[in-house]
């Protein structure tokens, strides 16, 4: 059997950021590593621990660094094992700042870190800034449908819409009003969602 280490309820980005700092410190290569799709959330990928008692240094580890007793070791059952792949965590995160007269999207700095890790020259731009003219009310004037945000991602990562896809997809996140406003990802195939 294999084991993940998770947080109740789904880990935030916070903890998310804690995760991945912890799992560098041990050595592993958050850029190409066994993962499955965060028990019940379904949002992150999570690495995967052969050994239940490496997962569990782990978790213990964790709970020290980030004071949260929240965290636990999920043993894999048969489907979940299925959903077991090779690749980097995701998905990738891209933060908005929101101004009067439009917005400014960057990739969260782990995200960047993650992505030039596997891709070297990727990510290149630091930001980019989408205004309105006249400023107006971004939720009547950009559909979520629209392929912007898409648009944006590739802009910012600098990867073709097959290399985002490895990382799981991408989420836009507000990180004053703690939000994600967007998500476009795809940690489990259509063949296993499928089954």
């Amino acid at each position: 059997m294999s084991f993940t280490v998770a947080h109740h309820g789904g880990t935030k980005d916070l903890e998310f950021e804690a995760y991945v700092r912890l799992l560098a410190k041990h050595g592993v290569k958050v850029d190409q590593l066994e993962r499955v799709p965060e028990p019940g959330t379904q949002k992150r990928w999570l690495y995967v621990w052969p050994q239940k008692k490496d997962a569990e240094t782990f978790r213990d580890e964790l709970i020290k660094t980030t004071r949260d007793k929240g965290w636990y070791v999920h043993e894999l059952n048969s489907a979940e094992q299925m959903q077991v792949t090779e690749g980097p965590l995701g998905p990738i995160s891209i933060y908005v700042g929101i101004q009067h007269d439009g917005r400014t999207f960057a990739l969260h700095p782990q995200s960047r870190a993650v992505i030039r890790n596997k891709y070297p020259h990727a990510a290149r731009i630091d930001s980019v800034f989408v205004g309105l003219v006249p400023p107006a009310d971004w939720a009547t004037t950009v559909n979520p449908q629209d392929a912007l945000y898409e648009q944006i991602a590739l802009m910012l990562t600098g990867l073709s819409k097959e290399q985002l896809a490895e990382f799981g997809g991408f989420r836009v996140y507000d990180p004053r009003r703690k939000e994600e406003i967007y998500s476009r990802t795809n940690l489990v195939s259509v063949e296993l969602a499928a089954t």
